[in-house]
C-alpha cells in the first residue's frame, strides 16, 4: 500500500474555463504518474511478498 499527500487536483492552475485540463495539469500529471510507477516498481524489485496463507 502507498500512501500519498492530498493533492488538490482541481486547483485553478490545472483547470481552464471550459473545465480542460492545462498544458500545466498535463505536465503535472505526466510527472506525478512516472514517480508512482517508479515507487511501484522499487518496492517490488525490493519488498519481500506476503506469504501465501495456508
Amino acid at each position: 500500500m502507498i500512501l500519498l499527500p492530498d493533492i488538490d487536483f482541481y486547483s485553478e492552475n490545472f483547470i481552464n474555463e471550459e473545465g480542460e485540463w492545462t498544458p500545466e495539469a498535463a505536465q503535472f500529471a505526466s510527472k506525478f504518474t512516472k514517480e508512482i510507477v517508479k515507487i511501484s516498481k522499487n518496492i517490488q524489485s525490493t519488498g519481500d511478498a506476503t506469504p501465501a496463507p495456508t
